[in-house]
């Protein structure tokens, strides 16, 4: 370690310099400074580990020098020396994070005593640091730990038995408990478009994953993306299956980003519902056949393909997204176009599959909706019409008396005075 006495006084400092043997304390360079310029060129050329400084100088007061050095974000523990019992110097003192307030002439036994206190200072930030760097090196390499461990379950190197994959995570050190997480599973194919300037591949890959992590990220729980081969990567992103559609509008997003920012063609094939940890390797299997039959179809930069996923049997999830979705947008001038890419669905697909489990049409479904929206605002007495029509989707006024009247056999109106 390094100790800086500073004092504009000579004698002061060869007193101090030569009152204790500092080698004692673990400093093995001690230097010296006779103003707070002189202090200032020697913290710039040197780790300063330990200042003990007078308050009174000129040219730069004690107070002074200490407020630089924090300033400049030098990492140093100060002892102060005065002449002077002053309120005011050792409450400055205090605020800049001084680590003592001794009055000159400091006694020996004082002066130990103030270091030791420093030096304990010192040991315990020094042990905070090994812990970050600790904590940074473990959450550095869990997300790569995390993405073999699922390498492994989807290649059949570690069963989908529950005992399996709690014995094997807990093996690979895993935080958390990714055995009892609900995940929703997304596939994707992407190669660098030769009509644009072709990055580096390692550069390719690590603009990729920054996009995924950012984006997928999903209450504070980071997505695992894990490499399959080159250029096909399956990402796994915690959520329960009650909070899907959001994550459907990350996956979403996305792939927005990918096709914005980066010098390639996509192809995302995003699971039509949520799986255990036990199912992973399963859903994975499905995704995997399913791109290898879609060869034929050829996504562009601007395209996602992931329409053909979702299969009859597989559409109550679908339609429960579709009828959430319409819920939150009732306001909105929904298109069928709009509610077939939230659900990642073909406009045709999603009409067919949604009439058939539900017995109604789309566009039936949401004037429903904001019939139903209509009446309980019109009950409650306190929005004009106007507003009312607006506030459940009807930019036109007369539009929406048609279709009220033509629901409940009575005029917005009329409605409106029976309360019924």
């Amino acid at each position: 370690m390094t100790l800086l006495i500073v004092d504009d006084e000579y004698y002061c400092v060869e007193n101090l310099k030569n009152k204790l043997d500092w080698s004692d304390f673990g400093f093995s360079n001690v230097l010296c400074a006779y103003s707070m310029m002189q202090a200032q060129d020697l913290f710039e050329k040197n780790r300063i580990d330990v200042m003990i400084c007078d308050v009174e100088m000129p040219h730069g007061s004690g107070l002074e020098l200490l407020r630089w050095v924090r300033e400049q974000n030098f990492d140093a523990e100060c002892i102060f020396l005065t002449c002077y019992a002053r309120f005011d110097y050792a409450s400055a003192a205090l605020k800049l994070g001084s680590s003592d307030y001794l009055l000159k002439p400091v006694e020996k036994e004082a002066l130990i005593q103030s270091l030791s206190h420093v030096l304990i200072r010192i040991q315990q930030k020094e042990a905070e640091q090994v812990n970050e760097l600790h904590a940074r090196y473990w959450q550095k390499s869990e997300s790569l730990r995390a993405a073999q461990f699922w390498l492994n379950v989807i290649h059949g190197n570690i069963l989908s038995e529950h005992d399996d994959l709690t014995a094997a995570s807990h093996d690979m050190h895993l935080s958390g408990n990714p055995i009892n997480e609900h995940y929703l599973s997304v596939l994707l194919s992407c190669k660098q478009d030769s009509r644009l300037p072709v990055w580096k591949p390692e550069l390719f890959e690590y603009a990729l994953k920054n996009i995924l992590d950012e984006v997928l990220m999903y209450c504070d729980k980071a997505p695992t993306i894990i490499t399959v081969s080159h250029n096909e990567y399956f990402v796994l992103i915690p959520c329960p299956e009650n909070e899907k559609a959001k994550a459907h509008h990350n996956v979403l997003k996305a792939y927005k980003a990918c096709c914005h920012i980066m010098p390639g063609q996509f192809r995302f094939y995003i699971d039509a519902q949520c799986c255990d940890a036990e199912s992973v390797a399963g859903r994975y299997r499905l995704l995997s056949d399913y791109m290898q039959e879609d060869i034929g179809a050829q996504s562009s930069l601007h395209e996602l393909n992931a329409s053909d996923l979702h299969r009859p049997e597989n559409a109550e999830p679908v339609i429960a997204a579709v009828k959430e979705y319409i819920k939150s947008h009732l306001q909105e001038d929904l298109s069928r176009n709009d509610i077939a890419q939230a659900v990642f669905l073909s406009p045709d697909y999603l009409s067919h599959i949604f009439h058939e489990k539900t017995g109604k049409s789309l566009t039936g479904y949401i004037t429903d909706k904001r019939i139903q929206k209509a009446e309980k605002l019109l009950a409650k007495g306190n929005m004009s019409i106007r507003d009312i029509a607006i506030a459940c989707g009807f930019q036109n006024i007369s539009y929406f008396s048609r279709q009220f009247k033509a629901c409940t056999g009575k005029t917005p109106q009329e409605y409106s005075k029976t309360g019924v």
